[in-house]
């Protein structure tokens, strides 16, 4: 009845809740402590029913995606929404949409793991775009003080990860590969966005798989388009005028959490290389979190210490301890 999905600090969790297991449609938007659940959202009304779902954020400001659930299969559409919720105004609104940015609730699912990321003023996600017969996908920018907007389409990309003013993201598509991989990392200054740094390599074709950002560092993961050489992690101050921690996992690609003092990470819903890790950025210190099959993605809250970890029930649902990182 509860889902973790972003720890707050040590005793809250963002994720989504219900009243009635039995129903899956009743899961709504929740702040999750041991002493309750406090709802972001009303319950849904119509036969529309979109799921809370991956989020960031912090006390002050959460940002979520959901995806419409219907019992009829999808092909492989994304129906999704982007919501906000902030504590000044308590309020939860609809930032935008599949069905706003092209018109369809048929939006075919991007490629990667991607949840939403705010800065102050600004969401931004990335989502399949409709280009005239084929799609294309795209980094969209929300402005936080608006509701029910199409949004603002950066570029051609994935991966957005907010920093102060604009966002990094993963620009230049690779032709190779299943539409994952990019060739170029890219800063939005929130009026145009420049090129970092490209990916060359002498062995086979790699690409940006991952990009995240929070509390004066950056992180960027290299995937291979035939995934056997597993996946590389580089941690570099936010400007990246200096690298930090240079990361190996032998997953074809990672889920990552970030922020001042942490790197976790884990292969999400990869069934292999299922471990997951806490990397202290400044010391180098390297924690071993477990291993949950099909769910490896733990999450390090956007300030302190605080860690959501999934572990393996059996055959029942997943569970989720959160505790303090330490080395």
């Amino acid at each position: 009845s509860q889902i973790g999905s972003l720890p707050i600090d040590g005793k809250t969790v963002f994720g989504s809740a219900t009243d009635n297991p039995d129903d899956l449609s009743s899961y709504r938007a929740a702040l999750i402590t041991a002493d309750g659940v406090s709802y972001l959202e009303d319950s849904q009304a119509g036969e529309t029913f979109f799921e809370p779902q991956d989020g960031s954020g912090n006390s002050d400001r959460l940002v979520w995606r959901s995806s419409e659930i219907t019992l009829v299969p999808s092909s492989g559409s994304d129906n999704w929404r982007v919501q906000t919720w902030d504590s000044t105004s308590g309020r939860t609104v609809v930032l935008g949409s599949a069905l706003l940015l092209n018109g369809t609730s048929e939006t075919p699912a991007i490629g990667g793991e991607v949840v939403p990321v705010c800065n102050d003023t600004q969401a931004f996600f990335s989502s399949c775009l409709s280009e005239g017969d084929g799609w294309s996908p795209a980094v969209v920018a929300f402005d936080l003080s608006e509701e029910e907007q199409r949004g603002e389409v950066i570029g051609t990309g994935n991966y957005p990860a907010a920093v102060e003013g604009g966002a990094l993201w993963a620009s230049g598509q690779l032709d190779d590969g299943d539409g994952t991989l990019y060739g170029a990392l890219s800063r939005w200054d929130g009026n145009e966005s420049t090129e970092i740094f490209s990916v060359v390599s002498d062995e086979g074709v790699w690409g940006i798989s991952g990009v995240w950002a929070e509390g004066g560092h950056a992180a960027v993961g290299f995937s291979s388009v035939d995934g056997t050489s597993g996946c590389y992690i580089g941690i570099w101050s936010e400007d990246f005028s200096r690298c930090e921690a240079l990361i190996h996992a032998p997953s074809p690609s990672v889920v990552g959490s970030l922020n001042d003092r942490w790197f976790v990470w884990g292969a999400g819903s990869q069934a292999e290389n299922a471990d997951m890790y806490a990397l202290e950025i400044s010391a180098g210190e390297l924690l071993d979190l477990g291993s949950t099959s099909g769910y490896s993605r733990p999450c390090v809250a956007a300030e302190g210490d605080a860690v959501l970890v999934p572990h393996e029930n059996g055959s029942s649902a997943v569970t989720f301890s959160v505790g303090e990182l330490q080395v």
